[in-house]
């Protein structure tokens, strides 16, 4: 049986094991009282827990679609000539090499999400310069920008002390980074 099955019979169970006198049951067959309360608190938990998988599972989707799109178009492309110069296969191999970037931090991204949707992130507080978060991002979506017929431009960037989480900080500029150049 799969464990999401097997937890909700095990729950029923265990609300069928709970009393529930003869004034608690209901026209209907059905048990009023704590018995109700107790599966009613399940099955809303249950609820939620299977609306945040099924929002987790359509942002991976989302996420992963273009980036394999590009690495399936690139090698149709690479492969329909029988001929190709060694510029052009390194071309196709560098935009393979961005790619492959570009899904490891999809799963990466999909890794954080899952673990704040679950509760289980902790956030650091260390002391950190913003400014050298924000040039990091740039240069991580330069060359991504290019391709698309953009830029990424850094203009009067000053020194900004503060404390945070230096990785949620720059998946936050990425994000942003990555949005705008969509």
């Amino acid at each position: 049986m799969l464990p999401p099955l097997q937890r909700v019979v095990r729950d029923r169970q265990r609300a069928n094991a709970l009393p529930c006198s003869g004034k608690d049951r209901i026209a209907h067959g059905g048990c009023s009282g704590r018995k109700c309360r107790f599966t009613q608190s399940r099955w809303r938990r249950r609820g939620r827990s299977f609306e945040r998988q099924r929002r987790f599972i359509s942002d991976a989707w989302y996420e992963l679609r273009t980036p394999t799109a590009v690495v399936r178009t690139e090698a149709d492309v690479t492969l329909s000539r029988d001929h190709r110069t060694e510029a052009e296969y390194r071309a196709s191999v560098a935009i393979f090499g961005d790619a492959a970037r570009r899904l490891t931090r999809i799963v990466d991204d999909l890794f954080l999400l899952s673990r704040a949707d679950s509760g289980h992130l902790v956030p650091r507080r260390d002391a950190l310069y913003l400014d050298e978060v924000v040039h990091n991002a740039t240069r991580a979506v330069r060359s991504v920008a290019q391709q698309r017929g953009g830029e990424v431009e850094l203009v009067n960037v000053i020194e900004a002390p503060c404390v945070g989480d230096e990785d949620l900080l720059g998946q936050l500029v990425l994000n942003v980074l990555d949005n705008a150049i969509k």
